[in-house]
């Protein structure tokens, strides 16, 4: 269960990160995609620790996976205060009810960190008609949660 907060993260990354860039606010997504990865190795290297503790006796494992489980644990909290401080208000700020209902949409795609939504949601305001669909400018061609030129879609 440790690693689930990589979904999370890989929700944040894939999902949300290209609207703050897209907007040219690309400060916040790059330093935290550092710190998710930051917090990444900490979990593996927790639960490599962990996976070792059955070599020790039981005072042994409890004060080391105590011991190996609290940086990572400091570093997910860390990040929790990050995005609640930081990253949302300002993606609340930024972001389209229609541009929060295309993270909705593909978010299960990606999972959920500890606990599933279990309920639908729309805009207040309906879907607009023209939601999802690419558009091409400036060379570019824009989907919903980012952009590609036509070489980048073709070698895809």
């Amino acid at each position: 269960n440790l690693m689930d907060v990589d979904k999370h993260y890989r929700r944040k990354e894939y999902l949300l990160f290209p609207y703050f860039e897209k907007a040219n606010l690309p400060g916040p997504p790059t330093v935290m995609w550092g710190k998710h990865d930051e917090v990444r190795q900490l979990l593996r290297l927790t639960i490599e620790g962990l996976q070792q503790v059955a070599t020790l006796d039981a005072a042994e494992a409890k004060a080391y996976g105590l011991m190996s489980v609290l940086p990572a644990i400091e570093a997910v909290d860390e990040m929790v205060y990050k995005e609640e401080k930081i990253l949302f208000p300002t993606a609340l700020n930024l972001l389209t009810e229609q541009e929060w209902y295309q993270i909705y949409l593909q978010s299960d795609e990606y999972g959920y960190c500890l606990y599933a939504p279990e309920f639908a949601w729309q805009p207040a305001g309906g879907v607009a008609d023209q939601l999802g669909k690419p558009v091409a400018h400036d060379d570019r061609v824009q989907m919903p949660t980012g952009s590609f030129t036509l070489a980048e879609l073709i070698g895809i």
